[in-house]
């Protein structure tokens, strides 16, 4: 069976299930990060309140600069519904 079509063509997927897709972060998905970062549910084992934009701008050039070197922060996207 092959995989689904990438709902998110932001996301370039480097590998894949019928229901998940692991991408690597790039510019284009600052909206992305925005939502993740600033949601204090999820950070909350490492901020007390999520992140400001401003810091989820430096930790998204953080992340890209990583990736270069071949340290990741994957993303999971639910194919299915479209989300990560």
């Amino acid at each position: 069976m092959c995989p689904r079509p990438n709902p998110l063509p932001e996301v370039s997927y480097f590998t894949q299930s019928l229901r998940l897709g692991f991408g690597l972060w790039n510019e284009a998905r600052l909206d992305q990060a925005l939502k993740l970062w600033g949601d204090p549910a999820v950070t909350r084992l490492f901020s007390t309140r999520g992140f400001k934009e401003n810091r989820i701008k430096e930790r998204l050039t953080t992340a890209l600069r990583f990736q270069k070197h071949l340290i990741w922060y994957q993303s999971k996207i639910e194919i299915e519904l479209s989300t990560f």
